[in-house]
């Protein structure tokens, strides 16, 4: 198992005075003895700001397996304000069979 964190902090761009951060956790997984036990995460942030307008984009993403098939998961959140409240949410599913097509 891996773990992993990275904060890029936040820059504010000179020309446009927009700020913008962000981070990624992600997540690597398998047992030895098993390949289907495979699993892979990664959750993203993304914050923008200028003034008192801001926004922040989310993703969060996995991939898992069994003998047959991968499995992908992923969604996005958009935030804005300083609340956060929700602006969007999507979220796709999707089974791809193993082998060559």
């Amino acid at each position: 198992m891996l773990d992993s964190f990275d904060d890029y902090g936040k820059a504010i761009d000179p020309y446009h005075g927009l700020e913008v951060g962000s981070h990624v956790s992600m997540h690597y997984a398998i047992h030895p003895d098993d390949p289907a036990s495979a699993v892979f995460a990664s959750d993203w942030q993304f914050t923008f700001a200028r003034d008192d307008w801001q926004v922040t984009i989310e993703t969060e993403n996995k991939m898992t397996c069994d003998a047959e098939n991968f499995h992908l998961l992923r969604r996005v959140t958009a935030r804005e304000g300083a609340e956060g409240a929700e602006v969007l949410v999507k979220e796709w599913q999707e089974t791809i069979p193993r082998g060559f097509l």
